[in-house]
């Protein structure tokens, strides 16, 4: 009787860790997630937008933990495991494809292409997801959230789907309530 709630990375980390072992995690609910599908999020035909690399390009200069420094850290290839290994270029957005693929398969959207994947998350998490997001979310992503969500409805996964007018963190103490409510309905 496993369940996960999170907001923002704690959100994000729900979903995937929901997806990666629903033999595991019974329900997992989330509040404005971290990129579910990382194109939707950072990419503007091909490149990194310019938002993202000016982000990324900030911590890089800096030198210290940071969003996206944790991301290029967490999602390094072995060769490069422990350091930075940025997938694009920081100044022009373009990508490295290897290391962007190496980004990419750890992301819940790349688990809802593998088929032996999505029959586990049919045989365990079909109406066990809930998912919500502001459409004013600072950080963008609503947009990415959403392409989740279509994927889950063109795959029959039932999932609630909770998209508000709120922003990143207004409204995200009542999201995460909404959230609690769904796990504890799904866990009784």
């Amino acid at each position: 009787a496993r369940a996960l709630l999170g907001h923002s990375t704690g959100g994000y980390n729900a979903i995937a860790i929901a997806l990666r072992r629903p033999d595991l995690v019974r329900a997992a609910a989330a509040s404005s997630p971290d990129a579910l599908d990382l194109d939707a999020w950072m990419l503007d035909e091909g490149v990194v937008r310019a938002t993202w690399r000016r982000w990324a390009a900030l911590e890089d200069a800096l030198g210290g933990p940071g969003q996206m420094v944790s991301y290029a850290v967490q999602l390094a290839d072995d060769s490069t495991r422990g350091a930075i290994a940025w997938p694009f270029d920081l100044r022009t957005g373009a990508l490295d494809p290897e290391r962007w693929e190496r980004w990419r398969d750890d992301e819940p959207m790349r688990v809802l292409h593998d088929a032996e994947a999505i029959a586990r998350v049919r045989a365990h998490l079909d109406d066990r997801l809930f998912i919500a997001v502001g459409r004013r979310d600072a950080f963008d992503l609503f947009a990415p959230a959403e392409r989740f969500h279509a994927r889950l409805d063109e795959l029959g996964i039932r999932h609630a789907w909770r998209p508000t007018d709120d922003d990143h963190f207004v409204g995200s103490d009542q999201r995460r309530a909404a959230g609690l409510a769904f796990l504890l309905e799904r866990l009784r």
